[in-house]
């Protein structure tokens, strides 16, 4: 289908005010993460990604205000957002946004479920797109399902399949309409107008007294109005998460398109076992993947990376040609052909330059770490900033700690750094300075020095035989 959407002519309601009572949720069901991301997050961001503006998308919250200053946080305070007091419906979370709907500049509305996440940005643009080129009134997006079981049927007109009866509820159908596979999701979008006029007519004659907004489709169809349903014919669009186990399911499905997707641009993976990258995570083509490995948290992995099993990376860049083995990189920049681990642990705000080698059990903390630098294997270095081509010996630690206040090293360029150097910080060393094995450093030290910091050794001649 040829794609024809106006991305100005379109306005989105989240109905996002449930509970989660049945997740054992403390805050709004919308908030239960998927691939470590709030399901809220990831029904705008597709809203987004199919042209919504962030003024013109309003999430219905709950009435409960820990829980929207929740979905507020989660979602940046970046939309409008509006409350719903008491749980009467489907019609009336969607009235709550009134006046959003009222001010909208845009000809069309889409409502969407804050639980149900994995309708995908192509969806909606296929969706929409038929949407308008029907000219429709309302359009509902359906799907086939193997197990039609407890959703609404769609019943089509069988002297024109365009045209839509009504959505029968599972209550109401009879034995030929139970055997519908064509199910309603719950994503509607409206012209602007019909949706005034649905709200202003739907009522709560039924047995739950509540206002639900497939009954929509009956009046406007008493006003001659135009209503048409998609059938994106993915069961994923009407999957939503009401327990913890099915959210585990869901995220078994989201974590597999993940991976489909970045293999399909170039990624390669040893294999899937324990394998979960967050949506927001890019990687470039030609970089492996092995078991056992988690990317969350708008991570950036570059081309031709290996990222090896057990590796754990959230909020951080990682240069092109970089190997991280079994290793732990939180909220720091890790340049290009980097070697990290295996078992090292990069804390937040670290900058470590191109062509670095962090070596098994390093800890590095707050600092930076300039080219070709070699910090071989367990060592701490913490709050600071070192220049290029320094070797660390084994069991290094910079002290940045007194009990009180936290201080800065500074090391120079082409430093050698015996085994067991403690430096206590704020010390500085200069450009080419040895420090001697076991030698705890306490003043600065200036260009081109060597630095022995120990007692002298005594030996104890006999002291064995005395004892």
């Amino acid at each position: 289908m040829k794609n024809i959407i106006n991305k100005k002519n379109i306005s989105a309601i989240i109905l996002a005010a449930g509970e989660g009572k049945r997740m054992k949720s403390k805050t709004s069901k919308v908030l239960c993460e998927l691939l470590f991301e709030p399901m809220i997050s990831w029904v705008s961001r597709s809203l987004q990604k199919l042209g919504c503006s962030n003024s013109e998308i309003c999430i219905v919250c709950p009435d409960d205000n820990d829980s929207k200053d929740l979905i507020v946080l989660a979602t940046n305070n970046k939309f409008c957002y509006a409350t719903q007091k008491q749980r009467l419906g489907t019609a009336h979370a969607v009235k709550q946004a009134i006046d959003f709907i009222k001010n909208s500049k845009n000809d069309n509305i889409l409502i969407m479920l804050g639980d149900a996440p994995l309708v995908s940005e192509n969806i909606l643009k296929d969706f929409y797109d038929y949407h308008l080129s029907e000219n429709n009134s309302l359009t509902i997006l359906s799907s086939e399902i193997k197990n039609p079981f407890g959703y609404g049927r769609i019943l089509r007109d069988p002297n024109n399949s365009k045209n839509i009866l009504k959505i029968v509820e599972e209550l109401d159908c009879n034995q030929d309409q139970k055997l519908i596979s064509e199910i309603n999701s719950g994503v509607m979008c409206f012209k602007k107008q019909a949706l005034l006029i649905a709200l202003d007519k739907i009522n709560n004659n039924n047995i739950k007294n509540e206002y639900y907004i497939t009954s929509a489709v009956d009046i406007l169809k008493a006003e001659n109005q135009k209503i048409g349903a998609y059938n994106c014919q993915d069961e994923k669009v009407v999957l939503g998460a009401n327990t913890r186990f099915e959210l585990l399911k869901m995220n078994e499905i989201a974590r597999l398109e993940v991976i489909k997707n970045l293999a399909e641009n170039g990624i390669e993976f040893i294999s899937t076992e324990g394998v979960v990258i967050s949506p927001s995570v890019k990687i470039g083509a030609g970089s492996v993947i092995y078991p056992g490995v988690i990317l969350k948290d708008f991570c950036e992995i570059g081309e031709n990376c290996v990222i090896t099993s057990n590796s754990f990376i959230s909020k951080s860049s990682i240069g092109s040609g970089s190997i991280i083995k079994s290793s732990y990189i939180d909220n720091s920049k890790i340049g290009e052909n980097v070697k990290i681990g295996p078992f090292s642990n990069i804390r937040p705000n670290c900058d470590i330059k191109s062509g670095v080698k962090i070596g098994d059990f390093v800890e590095i903390k707050n600092s930076n770490i300039d080219q070709n630098t070699s910090v071989a294997h367990l060592t701490y270095i913490g709050d600071s900033d070192v220049g290029q081509k320094v070797n660390f010996g084994c069991g290094c630690v910079t002290v940045n700690y007194n009990g009180l206040e936290k201080h800065r090293t500074i090391i120079g360029n082409d430093c050698f750094i015996g085994c067991n150097t403690n430096l206590i910080a704020p010390v500085k060393l200069g450009d080419g300075v040895y420090t001697a094995a076991g030698s705890t450093i306490t003043d600065d030290i200036p260009d081109g020095a060597m630095s022995i910091a120990r007692s002298r050794q005594i030996n104890k001649t006999n002291w064995k035989l005395k004892k």
